[in-house]
């Protein structure tokens, strides 16, 4: 199937392949674009810490593991679904914070509608 020529656009970048065609990279809105480490590092440094720090017993865990130390492999997997489930749980509650202010504002808009009809 043959893809019809695109006009250039310097908001969009092409990218290429090995046999010469192209395609088109979709214009994201600011919320889904790729965030540079510096930005998720100031927005969400615990998250960063949480997933650092359950690849580091993973690591670990496999490491022991592969030489044999059953018991303290075993250690490092129970410690790693620990570290796992906080990270999880980080995720979880910073959606939610930073979810809140536009339920709020989401709410207020509401109540004033609703007082503005009475």
């Amino acid at each position: 199937m043959a893809s019809a020529p695109q006009e250039p656009n310097s908001n969009v970048p092409n990218v290429g392949n090995n046999d010469g065609k192209t395609w088109r990279m979709p214009n994201l809105p600011p919320q889904l674009r790729k965030a540079s480490f510096k930005d998720m590092w100031r927005n969400d440094p615990l998250i960063i810490i949480g997933t650092g720090l359950t690849a580091v017993i993973l690591c670990g865990g496999l490491y022991s593991m592969f030489s044999g130390k059953q018991k303290l492999s075993q250690s490092f997997m129970r410690a790693r679904v620990i570290a796992q489930g906080a990270t999880v749980a980080l995720i979880i509650g910073s959606a939610y914070w930073k979810g809140l202010p536009a339920l709020k504002q989401k709410q207020d808009e509401e109540r004033k509608r609703q007082m503005e009809m009475k």
